[in-house]
C-alpha cells in the first residue's frame, strides 16, 4: 500500500537522457502504434462502413503516399480503418475483413480521426502518417 503525507509534493515525474539531452521519442513512438500501425510501402489501407460492407476508399502507400481513392467522406461519418500488409494472401484479408483488425474512426472535413480503443481523444489519421514520413491524400471531391 502506497500512503503519502498530505505535505509532501507529488513526486516529479522521472526523466529520460541520453547523451544530456532529454528523450521522449521512444515513448511517442510506442504510444502511436497502440493507435495506429506502422505501415510498410505496399500496405493497402481501406475506408470501410462500421458493418465492414462498404467501402469508402481505399488506397496503397507508395512513394511516402498513400492516395486513397473512392467516394468522398462526408463528414461525421462512422467509419472502420482496414489495414492488409504488402503481399497480403487471402487469409489475411479475410482476417481483417472480418473486423477482428478493424480500427474505429471518424470522418473530419479534411481529415480521418482515429478513436482509441480505450476512449481517449481522437488522433488525426494526417498526423499518424506524417510520423511515418507518410502523406495522406484523400478523396478530393467534397460530400455534398
Amino acid at each position: 500500500m502506497n500512503v503519502r503525507s498530505p505535505n509532501r509534493p507529488p513526486a516529479a515525474p522521472r526523466r529520460c537522457y541520453h547523451a544530456g539531452v532529454q528523450v521522449f521519442w521512444p515513448w511517442f513512438v510506442v504510444a502511436q502504434a497502440a493507435v495506429f500501425p506502422t505501415l510498410a510501402p505496399g500496405a493497402e489501407v481501406r475506408l470501410v462502413s462500421p458493418d465492414l460492407l462498404r467501402v469508402h476508399a481505399s488506397g496503397r502507400v507508395e512513394e511516402g503516399r498513400l492516395r486513397l481513392a473512392g467516394r468522398p467522406l462526408v463528414p461525421g461519418a462512422e467509419l472502420r480503418v482496414l489495414v492488409f500488409p504488402p503481399g497480403a494472401d487471402a487469409g489475411e484479408v479475410a482476417a481483417a475483413a472480418g473486423g477482428a483488425a478493424a480500427i474505429a474512426a471518424r470522418a473530419g472535413a479534411d481529415d480521418v480521426w482515429i478513436v482509441p480503443p480505450d476512449g481517449g481523444e481522437p488522433r488525426s489519421l494526417t498526423e499518424l502518417l506524417a510520423a511515418q514520413e507518410i502523406v495522406l491524400e484523400l478523396p478530393a471531391e467534397a460530400a455534398p
